[in-house]
């Protein structure tokens, strides 16, 4: 269905580096395809893995005591879970995204849903309204983000993918082990509210300076490859 929706959307302009300048310069071009992939990763997933010092807020704010044997369900737990559901369940959509309108502009798309959602929640008070925020629009951001940053690293190498690959999804680790405690600093410096809403500033711009990154790897570069192995196949034949 969603599909169907997508294919009625105008062809947009492209985001990403130039076709000529990737036939130009394709060494520069995969290099920086692979550490705006990176970064991607380290900004989008490394949100989600930095999920814990917002937890420790939400509890304090949110969480009711329990009574008796039985034990009400983490508030905080609730937001958390719709971020990641819908960080996932996203994908496929910004799978379709990618085809129509291209790597860079669906990550520049992502990047503002994640931007706009993590900076409405720095104005919520309210576990549905966050639930909302943080946890559906922003997590739908961050698996528009994940899909390109994950997959375009394919589309320039043939050899070491399985290197490239991991290389990118290590950002996500990464990414938590840095966002987090910057995370707790801005709180400590500021408030809740507002470390979110500058943390929101941080990832949008970090994330719209990525999207200029994810340009996939231009159809004569590839045949010229194929050209050149085909070539090179017949001289090694006796």
């Amino acid at each position: 269905m969603y599909k169907n929706v997508l294919s009625k959307l105008p062809r947009l302009p492209k985001i990403g580096l130039t076709k000529s300048f990737c036939i130009k310069h394709p060494n520069l071009s995969a290099s920086i395809v692979v550490v705006a992939a990176f970064m991607g990763m380290f900004l989008g997933s490394g949100l989600t893995n930095s999920y814990g010092v917002f937890e420790e807020e939400y509890e304090k704010l949110f969480s009711t005591e329990n009574t008796g044997a039985s034990k009400s369900i983490s508030p905080a737990i609730a937001i958390g879970a719709v971020h990641v559901s819908f960080n996932y369940l996203f994908t496929t959509v910004a799978g379709a995204l990618c085809e129509r309108v291209g790597m860079g502009l669906t990550t520049l798309i992502g990047g503002m849903m994640l931007s706009a959602g993590l900076f409405a929640a720095g104005f919520c008070d309210k576990v549905w309204q966050l639930s909302l925020t943080q946890g559906i629009l922003s997590g739908a951001g961050v698996g528009t983000v994940f899909i390109v940053v994950s997959t375009i690293p394919t589309s320039w190498f043939r050899k070491k993918q399985g290197f490239l690959i991991g290389l990118v999804h290590s950002g996500s680790g990464v990414g938590g082990l840095v966002l987090a405690p910057l995370t707790r600093w801005l709180i400590n410096q500021y408030s809740l509210s507002s470390a979110v809403k500058i943390l929101a500033v941080i990832l949008g711009i970090g994330i719209a300076l990525v999207s200029i990154g994810m340009s996939t790897r231009p159809e004569e570069l590839i045949e010229a490859e194929a050209a050149a192995e085909e070539l090179e196949i017949c001289e090694m034949a006796p």
